[in-house]
């Protein structure tokens, strides 16, 4: 399986994201080490917060909602996914981590209404632009592509989200996402022109 470049943690079944474990398989993202810093970041915003509300848009295996709602057992994290194979993993690491403070909610982020008040907004959408998929490593190819690719230059969900979520902030919220490595300036003027600070 390894001489196809069928991913390890496939293979293993589950994989340690952060402080924590989580079983992935085929139809979900792995969770990787670049996701961490999005979720120090978000614990970092946290730790001022008594009991805050979070919600997780395109939760994928749940390893960022999940990983929150372990370090923050006094929150309510609400994790939205799209598809059922993914939710299937959400609930199974739901369990794994006794994570019961978790809500996890089926739908697409880009039709979502935003409803809700929400201290922070964390999200690792699909970001990888089309043209740059032969530069991804072989692993990959076993991935879902609807986690990694998005249509056109990649940015469509931070548009989205940016626009759509921003009335479930909370005064005084914040709004968190990973990027890919040629996308933070880009974001952060989507962000800007949507009035975030």
């Amino acid at each position: 399986q390894r001489e196809i470049h069928y991913p390890l943690q496939y293979i293993l079944g589950t994989w340690g994201f952060y402080k924590y474990k989580f079983n992935v398989g085929v139809g979900v993202l792995i969770p990787r080490s670049d996701t961490e810093v999005l979720v120090e970041a978000a614990c970092e915003f946290l730790k001022e917060k008594p009991e805050p509300k979070v919600l997780d848009l395109c939760a994928g295996s749940g390893c960022i909602g999940i990983s929150l709602a372990k370090d923050y057992p006094n929150s309510a994290v609400v994790m939205v996914e799209k598809f059922e194979e993914a939710a299937r993993y959400i609930k199974q690491n739901i369990e794994l981590n006794e994570a019961y403070n978790t809500l996890l909610l089926m739908g697409d982020v880009l039709e979502g209404d935003g409803s809700g008040e929400y201290d922070l907004i964390v999200s690792n959408p699909p970001y990888i632009p089309k043209n740059e998929l032969g530069e991804m490593n072989e692993e990959t190819k076993f991935e879902p592509e609807t986690a990694l690719m998005c249509e056109g230059d990649g940015l469509l969900f931070y548009r989205t989200i940016s626009e759509k979520y921003k009335a479930s902030l909370k005064e005084g919220g914040m709004v968190a996402f990973e990027v890919g490595f040629s996308q933070a300036d880009k974001v952060a003027e989507i962000l800007k022109q949507n009035g975030y600070k």
